[in-house]
């Protein structure tokens, strides 16, 4: 007897699984409330190490400020212009201010909309429950 092989319309099949990975890596595209394109993307391990460092042991610590600065890190472009990954303070304020609080906002909602990442009211992790040991950017 042939081996059969099932084969499901477009409609009826099951999406295929997105991997850790995948997600981790995608790029999307937002629209701040002035209108301007964000292409933003999670930032590597490395990168999120690196704003540790910039940031030092205090300013680490601070949710306000970790909130106002991670976008920096997010962000590839605004409007095709592209937005480098800061390296310095002074680097990463210009960040900040050229995104202003329209990009913050958009790019933090975006960040709020990601598994394991960090919330306006504390750590979520994948399951949406509040998580208080283990730190995710």
């Amino acid at each position: 007897m042939a081996d059969a092989t099932i084969v499901k319309d477009a409609e009826t099949a099951a999406p295929a699984p997105v991997s850790n990975k995948a997600m981790r890596n995608a790029i999307h595209t937002l629209t701040d409330s002035e209108g301007r394109k964000l292409v933003v993307k999670r930032p590597s391990v490395l990168q999120q190490f690196r704003l540790v460092e910039l940031l030092g042991p205090e300013l680490g610590k601070n949710t306000m400020y970790l909130n106002m600065a991670m976008p920096a890190f997010w962000v590839q472009s605004i409007d095709g212009e592209p937005l480098y990954a800061p390296a310095t303070k002074l680097e990463l304020e210009a960040a900040v201010e050229r995104l202003d609080e329209h990009g913050l906002d958009a790019v933090n909602d975006h960040i709020l909309s990601q598994p394991e990442t960090i919330t306006k009211a504390g750590l979520k992790n994948a399951s949406g429950t509040q998580a208080s040991d283990k730190p995710s950017l």
